[in-house]
């Protein structure tokens, strides 16, 4: 049998110039058993569509997902204990207890020779 069709379908294929109808041809050609040899390594490319469409989700797909969604992650309790270390250490922290009684005090700017103190203030260099 003469093969030719086939592979002139598989160029127009590889260069993206088939119609659907070209394309079924295609699907139908390597879906039959007896594919010869040289065409053989073109197989599974179009029966891949035809094996997912018979893949389907199962009846208890959604019961198993909830599962899993409620379940608690063992990767993330690591993750969990050390967030709380870090806020025990935040709220054991005396710059957070005194944060209101002393305000911050940055360096004299080097022109006005004034200390920012808070925010917007100013004090004067002692």
């Amino acid at each position: 049998m003469d093969y030719k069709y086939i592979e002139q379908l598989l160029e127009r294929y590889w260069e993206a110039q088939t119609t659907e109808a070209e394309e079924a041809i295609l699907k139908t050609f390597f879906a039959q058993p007896d594919v010869p040899a040289a065409l053989e390594r073109y197989r599974p490319l179009f029966a891949y569509e035809e094996a997912q469409q018979s893949v389907g989700l199962g009846a208890d797909f959604d019961e198993r997902l909830l599962k899993l969604i409620a379940a608690p992650n063992k990767a993330d309790e690591p993750m969990q204990q050390m967030q709380k270390a870090i806020a025990h250490i935040k709220s054991k922290s005396p710059s957070r207890q005194w944060r209101h009684q002393f305000p911050p005090v940055l360096p004299s700017c080097s022109r006005s020779g004034h200390r920012r103190v808070g925010r917007y203030r100013r004090a004067e260099v002692v």
